[in-house]
C-alpha cells in the first residue's frame, strides 16, 4: 500500500493535466518476468487458461491499479490501463499501438530512494529515448 501512497503526487498531477487539456490518463502497470506461484499455476491449469503467465501477471496490474484509476474516474477523467512485461521503454512503444502517448508522469523517488533511482534498474536513459516529454512529481 506504501507504493501506493508514493504515486498519489503524480496521480493528482495527471488528473490536473488530464482535466486542463481534455487527455486521457493511462495508467500502466509494469513488472520484469519472475515466477508465478505455484497455485496460480495449479488454478491456471485446472481453468484451462492458455497463456496464464499474462493472465497472472494482468490480474496484478488489475489489483494494483483499482483504486488509481477509481480515483481518476471520480474526476469524471477517462482511464485506460495496461499490464506490461518487460521494461519501461518496450511498455510505452507497446501503449503507442493502441493510444497517443502525450507525456508521461512518474513519480520521483524520497530522497531516501533517489540512490536506488540513479543505480537500480531504472535508468533516466530509459525515458530520454522515449521521445515523450517526461514529468517527474516528487513523492
Amino acid at each position: 500500500m506504501s507504493d501506493l501512497l508514493d504515486v498519489k503526487p503524480a496521480l493528482e498531477h495527471s488528473i490536473k493535466l488530464a482535466k486542463t487539456y481534455g487527455a486521457r490518463i493511462v495508467l500502466m502497470y509494469l513488472t520484469g518476468r519472475r515466477l508465478i506461484p505455484r497455485e496460480y499455476v495449479e488454478y491456471a491449469k485446472a481453468e484451462r487458461i492458455q497463456d496464464y503467465n499474462s493472465a497472472y501477471f494482468a490480474s496484478l496490474g488489475d489489483g494494483t491499479i483499482s483504486d488509481l484509476k477509481r480515483r481518476i474516474e471520480e474526476e469524471g477523467v477517462e482511464c485506460a490501463s495496461y499490464s506490461y512485461i518487460g521494461n519501461l521503454g518496450d511498455a510505452i512503444k507497446a501503449c503507442r499501438q493502441n493510444t497517443r502517448v502525450l507525456m508521461l508522469i512518474l513519480t520521483l523517488p524520497r530522497k531516501s530512494h533517489r540512490g536506488a533511482f540513479r543505480t537500480g534498474s531504472f535508468k533516466p536513459k530509459m525515458v530520454s529515448d522515449l521521445n515523450v516529454p517526461v514529468l517527474l512529481v516528487p513523492t
